[in-house]
């Protein structure tokens, strides 16, 4: 039964989202399900980060008394029990901690512990404000995190999202509806099964327009934090964009289908508009977009919201550039 699951999260990451998954992640198929049958694989590390220690922030979730967690290398910080979604002021903080947390050679990964409607926006938000390949792995149960995080292949992965037994990418993981972006699982003998080799999605890889020509996106000391608004294009008239104006930074429109007709264009704001899908599976194409808008691709409306205000925060507000950094 686990065997099977596994294969039909791997058919529907690899056919639904060719471009971020299958592209990015690609793996001899005869190796992809050797591996995935066999649960005791754990491949050596191809690349040292240095440390010995780990960092468990505390942000919501539990932390269970174990070996684990009582280890000497396992160093815990509170910064919030939080059971809701976490803010922009308390991300940043936690970015903030993880950067400092990396300045110390002792260290080789940070694990998040969070509340359930938190690993999403953890999992994303930390993909892109933090830059290096030291594990960031988020989860709700710090045990897990800790074993993800001490797996030898766990590096040069960007943040990690556990959740229950799997894992995914911090850049695709969906805390709602079926879940894409797998890249790994937890055994019950606590070892890790990886089903690729170490990549990062093209969205912060090295040769990413964030990472090269945005690498102010790392910074945690924002001035402002930008009011991002996500709206639904269907449910909504023209008088909106007016009564906006002046009070938010940018909008995420949720776009149900071809939106090149719809009221929330450049032609009616000069905000940044950001069109994302509405549905588990999909993404957003230039066509189906008002014109001077932006395409989400395969980016949710929570993630694209983020993306966005991080973006503002460091002074980008250009259509032109936003349209760079998302496609």
């Amino acid at each position: 039964m686990i065997f099977q699951t596994l294969l039909t999260l791997l058919l529907v990451t690899t056919s639904a989202f060719a471009n971020p998954i299958r592209d990015l992640y690609r793996r001899d198929t005869e190796l992809l399900y050797r591996r995935a049958s066999n649960a005791t694989y754990n491949a050596t590390n191809t690349s040292s980060v240095g440390g010995t220690k780990l960092k468990v922030i505390v942000a919501g979730g539990t932390v269970p008394r174990s070996n684990y967690t009582t280890s000497p290398d396992v160093n815990i910080t509170t910064l919030f029990n939080a059971s809701s979604a976490l803010n922009a002021t308390q991300l940043y903080q936690i970015a903030s901690d993880i950067n400092s947390t990396f300045g110390d050679e002792e260290y080789k990964g940070v694990v998040i512990t969070g509340n359930e409607g938190s690993l999403e926006s953890l999992g994303f938000f930390t993909s892109l404000i933090i830059h290096s390949a030291k594990p960031v792995v988020v989860t709700q149960d710090a045990l897990h995190g800790i074993i993800v995080a001490n797996s030898t292949e766990a590096a040069g992965r960007g943040s990690l999202v556990v959740w229950k037994d799997w894992i995914f990418s911090g850049v695709l993981a969906s805390t709602g509806g079926p879940k894409i972006g797998i890249i790994g699982s937890i055994n019950e003998d606590h070892t890790v099964t990886w089903f690729y080799d170490p990549a990062l999605p093209s969205l912060i890889g090295e040769h990413s327009a964030i990472r090269n020509n945005y690498t102010n996106f790392t910074n945690t000391e924002v001035q402002s934090e930008p009011v991002i608004p996500i709206v639904y294009d269907d449910d909504y008239d023209s008088s909106l964009l007016q009564s906006l104006s002046g009070q938010v930074s940018g909008v995420v429109v949720v776009s149900s289908g071809n939106s090149t007709e719809s009221v929330f264009g450049s032609s009616n704001s000069s905000l940044p508009i950001v069109y994302s899908y509405d549905g588990a599976f999909g993404s957003v194409s230039k066509e189906n977009i008002p014109e001077g808008t932006i395409a989400s691709g395969y980016l949710d409306p929570l993630k694209s919201k983020l993306l966005l205000s991080v973006a503002v925060a460091n002074g980008v507000t250009d259509t032109t550039a936003l349209q760079h950094i998302f496609s």
